[in-house]
């Protein structure tokens, strides 16, 4: 995939996604804080630099949210996050 598939788009793999629908679906939770939010595209920026994130690079983050004691989110939040980037990926498998 390159640089051009992925500003435009074109990418629908549906075993990653791409930082645009990272973005709403973000953008979307409004049991989120701004200074939440904020944290967790930090959490998951490295991931998303080239602009997708895989299904392994997701759980991997997730899991390291939920048994980080000294973020700001709690474990039913990081369930929220999980469930929300699931439909995500359920839309994406169903296109």
């Amino acid at each position: 995939m390159g640089f051009i598939d992925t500003l435009f788009g074109i990418n629908n793999n549906p075993k990653r996604i791409r930082k645009m629908e990272f973005e709403k679906a973000l953008k979307s939770m409004s049991q989120f804080t701004g200074q939440e939010k904020n944290y967790i595209r930090g959490v998951f920026g490295k991931d998303l630099k080239d602009g997708t994130i895989s299904i392994s690079e997701l759980q991997k983050e997730l899991m390291d949210l939920k048994t980080n004691q000294h973020d700001p989110l709690s474990d039913q939040d990081v369930q929220r996050l999980k469930g929300r980037l699931s439909s995500v990926m359920i839309d994406k498998i169903k296109r």
